[in-house]
C-alpha cells in the first residue's frame, strides 16, 4: 500500500509536469513507463524518486544516481546519500567528494570530485578540488584552465581571485573582468576600487576598468563625496575620482600623516562621515573598535551597536570613512584576503 501510494503521487506529479517517464513497482524492484503503459526502464532500482524537471534520482545497492525524462541514467548509482535538489540542479556525494546534475537539462555538470561547489550569480559556479579554486558556467566550461589560491567577493557583480600571477576580476556572467595583475585588490569605496600593482597604488572604477595608474607609495580609499588621499614623498595630493589634483599638502615639522590628512579632509565640506583611529590602541580595553582618537577634526556621527551600544556608550561611532594610523603611515583597512565583503 506504500509504494502503491508513492507510485501514485509520482505519476501525478509528473503528469502535472508534462513529463512522459512515470515509476512503476514491479514484485520487488521500480521501473520506469511511459505514457502508454510501454515499458521504457525495466525494473532494477530499490528506491526511485519523483523527476525534477528532466531528471529522477534512483538507488540501487550501490547509491543513489539519476535518470533522465528519456530513460537514460545519466549518472550510475554510487551517491552514499539522497541527492538533494535545489531547482534547477541537484547535488550529490560519491566517497565525500560533490558533484552537480542540471535538472532543466537532465545532464551531469560536475562529476564528484570536487570538495566544494558555490553559486555566485545565475551561471558562475566556484569549485574547490584540493587547495585550490576554478570557475566554471553552468554548462561545466571552465573560464580559467588553471585554479587560483583565493577569492573573495567584492560585490553583487564581481570576485576577486588570486593566483601566481596577482589578484583579478570575475563576473558572474561569467568571464574575466581583469586579468591577474595586482598584489591586491580592495572592495569598492566610494566608487572606486583601489588596488596595489609593484609596491605603488592606483584604482579601477567599480566596473574593474583601470582609471588612475598605480603610481602612489599611499593612498586612501575614496570617500562617499568622490575624494582620496594619494602620497608621494612627503607630499599629499587630495584627488577626485578622475584622478585631479584637488588640493597638495605637505607636512609641517613634528605633524605625522593622520594630522596632515585630517587637515585635507577639514577642507571636504560634502563628507561629513569622517573618523581617524589609531590601529596601535585596536582592541584597547576590548572595546569593539579602534580606540577614537579624540580630536577636533573629528565628525563622529550616532550608531547604536545592538551588542556593544549599551556596555560602551561613549564608543558608539557612526561607520562613516574609516582612516588608521600606523607605522607612520595612512590605512582604511581590509584587503582582498581578510575583512572584506564574502569569502569562501
Amino acid at each position: 500500500m506504500f509504494f502503491q501510494k508513492i507510485s501514485l503521487l509520482s505519476a501525478c506529479l509528473m503528469c502535472l509536469s508534462g513529463f512522459a517517464l512515470e515509476p512503476f513497482r514491479g514484485e520487488k524492484l521500480w521501473g520506469f513507463k511511459d505514457d502508454k503503459d510501454k515499458l521504457v526502464v525495466e525494473e532494477q532500482f530499490l528506491e526511485v524518486r519523483s523527476f525534477v524537471r528532466k531528471l529522477a534520482a534512483v538507488r540501487n545497492e550501490n547509491g543513489w544516481g539519476f535518470i533522465n525524462d528519456k530513460g537514460i541514467l545519466i549518472l550510475e548509482p554510487q551517491a552514499e546519500e539522497e541527492p538533494k535538489s535545489l531547482g534547477g540542479r541537484t547535488y550529490f556525494k560519491v566517497k565525500k567528494q560533490m558533484g552537480m546534475v542540471d535538472n532543466a537539462q537532465g545532464l551531469l555538470v560536475f562529476p564528484a570530485q570536487y570538495q566544494s561547489i558555490k553559486k555566485f550569480g545565475d551561471k558562475l559556479y566556484l569549485l574547490k578540488k584540493g587547495d585550490l579554486w576554478y570557475a566554471s558556467d553552468d554548462k561545466g566550461q571552465f573560464v580559467l584552465s588553471s585554479g587560483f589560491s583565493l577569492v573573495y567577493k567584492i560585490n553583487e557583480s564581481f570576485l576577486a581571485f588570486k593566483t601566481d600571477k596577482g589578484w583579478g576580476i570575475i563576473d558572474q556572467t561569467p568571464s574575466i573582468v581583469t586579468q591577474p595583475f595586482a598584489e591586491k585588490i580592495d572592495a569598492p569605496k566610494g566608487g572606486m576600487m583601489r588596488f596595489k600593482k609593484n609596491g605603488l597604488y592606483g584604482f579601477m572604477d567599480n566596473a574593474g576598468q583601470l582609471i588612475i595608474s598605480a603610481e602612489y607609495e599611499d593612498a586612501t580609499e575614496f570617500t562617499d563625496s568622490g575624494v582620496a588621499f594619494v602620497k608621494n614623498g612627503q607630499m599629499w595630493d587630495k584627488i577626485d575620482r578622475q584622478g585631479n589634483v584637488l588640493n597638495q599638502s605637505s607636512s609641517a615639522a613634528q605633524e605625522d600623516p593622520v594630522d596632515l590628512v585630517a587637515r585635507l579632509f577639514k577642507q571636504d565640506k560634502k563628507d561629513t562621515k569622517v573618523e581617524i583611529y589609531n590601529s596601535n590602541n585596536y582592541h584597547r580595553y576590548n572595546y569593539a573598535y579602534p580606540y577614537v582618537y579624540r580630536r577636533a577634526y573629528m565628525r563622529p556621527v550616532p550608531y547604536k551597536h545592538p551588542r556593544y551600544n549599551k556596555r560602551y556608550p561613549k564608543t558608539s561611532f557612526g561607520l562613516g570613512t574609516h582612516l588608521y594610523f600606523r607605522d607612520g603611515k595612512i590605512r582604511v583597512g581590509g584587503g582582498p584576503s581578510m575583512g572584506v565583503g564574502w569569502r569562501l
